[in-house]
């Protein structure tokens, strides 16, 4: 899957001894936007399912034409390369093709918490000059005080229960007919429904945006064979993919402005840490918000590079579910949260072992530090590995992770990924190099990085 290039020297890089012994030092990364990742696995697994949602599965064929589709209609709507399309919505396939369409169609996804506030929405909105925004109706008509910008000439609105298998569907259509709801209107945009975009639309032609000359050859779209047409040129690896925003403890949010290069490797780097695993053979719970970047590589992006199986979960904190869904399925990758490790090793039914987790191969913990307890106690539970990682926004965003093979480092963030290099200088002029147990300012580099 991924080639190994020239390996650095390990005398500049003294943690590369501490790597699991089949994780390449450094690689070569395909020279692909992030929607070519997904044309790539549904060549390869046409029938193997991308997603499965509430039990209803949807292979990598039918994923990648719907993709096509709904980036044909957002064509329709007169997006043009370059323009950001807001996502407003939990885990659903609808989610997941909404970030390859916008990619496809050469625009760029700007993925909002779904459990932002109104003011939040809309300053995010604004910030972003979002040109379109795909909304799930429950949770837009929850809001409150959205001002929507001038610049927002769209509004997508998803039906989650369009993915429910037959049976859940028509319950959903029988409650929504039951029960009073308000419907959705947007001043100064056009609202219209995302299953009859998507059936309205047809494969993309993709053309340059306003003011801007073709790309050089090298830019052809990289999605697959002719899907520019004939002569035409497409975005390119280095144009923006993605507008992350992050907060940190400076004030209002920020965005980080993601490349399809920068995600693509940080995919690349996650995928030759967890080699043990197999390519077009694994099931990831992607429970964590695909909202949130570390969910968005490290569940959406590595899945889909490799070919894996996403089992979708709108929330996290529905646990009965989420234990559900590990068993049917028999989730073998699981990222998460400290919290949600603890909350699993404390449920009844896992503590007594009347859950059968085992199925468990490989867990990083990321967003907090992870408590030793929680580590060991979730091993001893599922027989699977549970490492910690660390990364940042404005890194795609993983930077380092503990080797999921070998060694035990509690409490350690891990080592840098391949391709990653790291130094600690001191706090107050972060110019000299601090040594080992020194308080320092953490400095990393890579292709992941913004």
């Amino acid at each position: 899957m991924l080639e190994v290039a020239d390996r650095p020297a390990v005398v500049a890089r003294p943690w590369l001894a501490g790597y699991d012994p089949d994780v390449p030092v450094s690689l070569d990364y395909p020279d692909v936007r992030l929607d070519g990742l997904l044309r790539r696995s549904a060549a390869r697994y046409p029938d193997q399912p991308a997603l499965v949602f509430y039990g209803r599965a949807t292979t990598y064929r039918e994923l990648d034409d719907a993709v096509d589709r709904l980036a044909g209609g957002f064509h329709r709507l007169g997006l043009r390369p370059g323009d950001r399309v807001a996502l407003f919505m939990p885990n659903c396939p609808q989610l997941v093709a909404s970030f390859s369409a916008i990619w496809r169609a050469g625009c760029v996804a700007v993925p909002v918490n779904p459990r932002a506030s109104g003011p939040e929405l809309s300053r995010q909105l604004a910030d972003a000059g979002a040109a379109a925004a795909i909304v799930l109706d429950r949770l837009w008509l929850r809001l409150r005080d959205v001002a929507l910008p001038e610049t927002l000439r769209s509004l997508v609105v998803a039906d989650a229960a369009d993915d429910l298998p037959f049976a859940l569907r028509l319950g959903a259509r029988i409650q929504a007919l039951t029960s009073p709801r308000g419907s959705v209107v947007a001043e100064g945009a056009e609202v219209l429904r995302f299953r009859e975009l998507a059936r309205r639309g047809r494969a993309p032609t993709a053309a340059p945006a306003a003011g801007r000359r073709d790309p050089a050859p090298e830019h052809q779209d990289p999605a697959g064979p002719g899907r520019a047409g004939p002569g035409r040129a497409g975005p390119g690896p280095d144009d923006p993919a993605v507008l992350l925003y992050t907060g940190g403890t400076t004030g209002l949010p920020k965005a980080a402005i993601l490349t399809h290069r920068n995600l693509v490797a940080n995919a690349c780097q996650l995928a030759a840490w967890a080699s043990s695993l197999d390519d077009g053979a694994e099931v990831m719970l992607s429970a964590l918000p695909l909202a949130h970047g570390y969910a968005m590589t490290a569940c959406m992006n590595i899945s889909v590079l490799r070919g894996w199986t996403q089992v979708l979960v709108p929330d996290p904190r529905d646990l009965e579910r989420l234990l559900d869904e590990i068993e049917r399925w028999r989730v073998t990758v699981f990222p998460g949260v400290p919290t949600l490790y603890a909350a699993i090793c404390d449920h009844p039914e896992v503590a007594s072992g009347k859950r059968n987790l085992h199925s468990i191969e490989a867990c990083i913990s990321g967003a907090a530090a992870l408590p030793a307890g929680i580590e060991d106690e979730f091993e001893r539970l599922t027989g699977g590995r549970l490492v910690e990682g660390y990364g940042l926004s404005e890194a795609s965003p993983a930077t380092h992770c503990n080797p999921l093979g070998m060694g035990d480092r509690n409490g350690a963030i891990g080592l840098p990924l391949p391709d990653t290099d790291c130094r600690l200088v001191d706090v107050e002029t972060e110019t000299h190099e601090v040594g080992p147990g020194e308080p320092g300012v953490l400095c990393i580099s890579g292709p992941q990085v913004m």
